[in-house]
This record gives structure tokens, sequence and C-alpha cells, in this order.
């Protein structure tokens, strides 16, 4: 049986004890934060009291001016440092998550620990990441090379893009032969809030604060300190629904001018207002589903599911075996399990309180015809193999644990074919010309997303209806 997914490092950490107070008056349940019981002294390192983010961006492209291409993408980067870490704090003031650490965000030319060899950096950096942004702002084989290595290792991806507005696509593929601007802005539309987190920086550049911005977001102090940085502003920094006059994020948090009584004025909440709405907002759905990611190794809408070839493949025999709780089993043939019931019998002798629930079509259904055509059997030996089945498993399971195993006969048209064992769904494929034992079977979480409204209430409805065998 395949071993469970252990978590992924980072998150489930202990968070720092201001943070314990901080929240405790909130709501103390909720915020209960996790110990580090269970973690080997081994794995802690100087990155247990933040997360690291690695952004794949290009380097360089087909722009007209390479120079001003570098100096947008360096002031990209910077602020995004800011409001990476902005977007998921404001999720902790939110309580769409529950834990927070800042975040440290890193590119591969900047950063300790850097290589000579900058492929070998970028992989480094990957394999040490909690997370990935990767900038598609422009097509580039290196962004996305890096992006394959990343999912390849399981990293969850923040991918982003700026508005064509910022007025870099359009000199980028000028006179190429390419796709237009206005051709590619469609595509990017299209893909905002679905695939891509759209940002801009062009009308924060256009502010009148921002060379005074722009000095303060490339100090040293923060880039390259960032997660001391994140952590000594937190308490400064507000909800976003809190009341005006007030510094909401840690970009405005970055200006040295909070000790002057009119500080943050008229002009610098524009400046954040923008900063929000721009950078800020477009990264917020973001952090939730990473947060899930850190936690549990999945997430809340996407998780991972393991694939076997054949029901041989997927070991079914162990799997009924170390059953422990419960086997739910909807099928329509139970001649295919046959093979399964000295495992099924073992679950049974080992644990006086399992439960074992057989669904079956009725061998003298109208279905039988529909179903013994799609695979190429003939009905008359298919229905016989369906009724001598059914009788050995009467026999060998249900009249030999009366109290612990129930089968019942449907007789609807069959549409899936799944087995629950305890914590799993076995999902099998259904199909023309071959049986589903020969085809693949999926195994699925039960507690995920979907599963009960795709598998458990079907379970639920036949089960209901059908009729209890003699």
């Amino acid at each position: 049986m395949p071993t469970k997914r252990r978590k992924a490092d980072g998150i489930d950490d202990t968070v720092r004890d201001s943070d314990d107070k901080r929240h405790e008056t909130r709501n103390e349940k909720e915020t209960a934060r996790p110990s580090d019981t269970g973690r080997g002294a081994s794995s802690r390192n100087a990155s247990d009291d933040y997360l690291r983010g690695f952004v794949m961006m290009p380097f360089g492209h087909r722009s007209d001016d390479k120079k001003a291409s570098r100096e947008t993408q360096d002031r990209l980067f910077q602020l995004l440092v800011f409001a990476i870490n902005d977007a998921f704090f404001q999720n902790y003031e939110n309580r769409a998550v529950r834990k927070w650490k800042p975040i440290k965000l890193e590119r591969a030319d900047i950063g300790a620990g850097r290589s000579a060899d900058l492929l070998d950096n970028v992989l480094r950096k990957v394999d040490i990441s909690n997370f990935c942004v990767v900038d598609y702002t422009y097509e580039n084989l290196n962004v996305a090379l890096e992006c394959g290595y990343a999912l390849a290792h399981d990293k969850f991806l923040i991918p982003i893009q700026r508005r064509v507005g910022d007025g870099q696509l359009a000199a980028e593929e000028k006179g190429t032969g390419e796709r237009t601007a206005a051709e590619r802005q469609l595509r990017i539309i299209d893909l905002s809030g679905k695939l891509m987190h759209t940002v801009r920086i062009d009308r924060l550049k256009a502010d009148p604060n921002w060379s005074e911005l722009e000095r303060h977001i490339q100090a040293d102090s923060v880039i390259l300190q960032q997660p001391e940085f994140f952590l000594r502003e937190k308490d400064r920094i507000k909800p976003f629904a809190s009341d005006a006059g007030v510094v909401h994020t840690y970009l405005l948090a970055a200006i040295p001018l909070r000790g002057r009584a009119d500080f943050p004025d008229a002009g610098w909440l524009r400046t954040e207002e923008i900063y929000r709405e721009d950078l800020v907002r477009p990264l917020y759905g973001a952090f939730r589903p990473l947060y899930e990611k850190l936690e549990t190794g999945v997430t809340e809408l996407e998780y991972p599911c393991v694939a076997y070839a054949t029901r041989e493949a997927a070991n079914l025999s162990a799997v009924f075996g170390n059953a422990k709780r419960s086997i739910k089993i909807l099928t329509t043939n139970l001649e295919g399990l046959i093979g399964y019931v000295e495992d099924i019998a073992d679950a049974l002798r080992e644990h006086k309180d399992l439960r074992v629930e057989i669904l079956t079509l009725n061998p003298d259904s109208e279905f039988v015809n529909a179903r013994g055509r799609l695979i190429g059997k003939e009905i008359s030996r298919f229905r016989h193999e369906m009724h001598e089945s059914l009788d050995k498993l009467k026999d060998k399971l249900r009249n030999a644990w009366p109290k612990n195993v129930g089968i019942k006969t449907y007789s609807e048209f069959p549409t899936q074919i799944t087995f629950f064992v305890d914590d799993h769904v076995f999902s099998a494929a259904v199909s023309v010309n071959h049986q589903s034992r020969n085809n693949v079977v999926f195994r699925i979480p039960a507690s995920r997303k979907g599963v009960a409204e795709s598998f458990g209430q079907h379970w639920d409805t036949i089960w209901a209806r059908a009729s209890e065998i003699g």
C-alpha cells in the first residue's frame, strides 16, 4: 500500500509567541498554534521561522529596450516582495488562513548560497522553496523549464502576468510576425482570475510618490532582510477594512515617515490604495490554496489522486485485507470480486466491528442485456455468471457474518463501479469493450471536496432503493 504523504515542511511549525498573544483575545480555539512535536530536531533550520518563495522570471527578452525591461522586472520583483507578504498577512487578518509566517522572496540572481551555474542555482532554490511565483508576462523558455521542474517536485505555483497596459508586450512583439498585443491581451483576460493573477505596476510608477517609494523598496534592509522586516512591522499593519488614516500594508510601513503627525497623509494613502488594488488584491486569492497545500499537501479544489493501470495493479487484495472500519462495494458483477473474498474474510476476523456492504446489479435486471452487449458477453452466460458469483458471496460472507455483512441488488442502469474502504474511495473506469477490472482505477481520499457528492451520495441513494437478497 502506498504510504501517506507527509506534511510539507514550513507552515506547520510553531508561530512566534507574539502572534499567539495577539490572536488569543479574538478566538483562542480558532488560532491555537501547532507545536513542533513529531518533527525531528534535524529538520529544524534557520528558515523554520519563515516561508521561502522563489520567483521565476525572465532575465531578458525581445524588447527594443532591454535595459528598461530589466528595470521593470527588477521593480516588479521588489514590489512582489511586499505584495506577497501583504496578501498572505491580509488572509491571516481576515481569517482566511489560521497561521502566518513572513515570506522571504528570492530569485535566481538574488539571495544567499548562489552558485556560479545559473541553472544549478535555480534548481537549488526551487528545491528549498515552499512555493514558487511564475512570471508569465513573456513566453520565456527558461521560465518554462523552471516551472516544469517545480511542478515535477510538487511545488505550489502562483502564476502572475502583468497587464498589457504596462506597455511592454507591444514593444516585445513589434515586427516579430507573432500574435499582436491585442490578441495576447484577449488571452490574458481569458485567464485572469482563473489561472493567472494579473498584476500591474504602471499606475504605481506614474504616482507622484513613486520616486521616494522606489528609493525605499530597493533598500537592502528590506530586500535582504525580509523576514526580520515583516516580523518587526506586523503589529503596525491593519486589515484593509479597518479605519482610514492608518497603515494597511507593509509597503507603506517601509516609508520612514511614520513619525510625522500627518503620516500617512492623503497622498500616501492614495499611493497605498493603488498598490493594494493593482498588486495585493490580485494575489489575495492565491494564499488560501497555498496554505492548504503547505498544511496538508493538497488544496481544497485541486488535489492529487493515485491512478492504477488495472484493478490488480491497485493491490485491492491488501486494501480489503487491511480494512478496519468499513468496506462498501458498488459494482455490476461480483465475479470480479471472488478473488478478494478471503481478504475480506480475514479483515472481518481481525476487526469485529468491520461493516461490509455490497451493492450489485440484479442478475435478472433488464440492464444486464445492455451491459453484456457493451462488453461483448453472451447474455445468458453473463446472467448465469452473475447469479453464481452472487451465491458465492452470500455463502462465504453474508451467511458467515450475518451481523457484519449486507448484500443488496439494484435494478437501475449502472453508472459507477466504486469501492469505499475506510478513508479512501477507489473509482473504476467503466468503458465499452472492457470489463472494469481491466480498466484504470483511481484512489481518492474520502475527505476531499466533491467526493461525498460524487460518490457518497450516489451510494446512499442506490443502497436505499436496492433490495436485500434472500
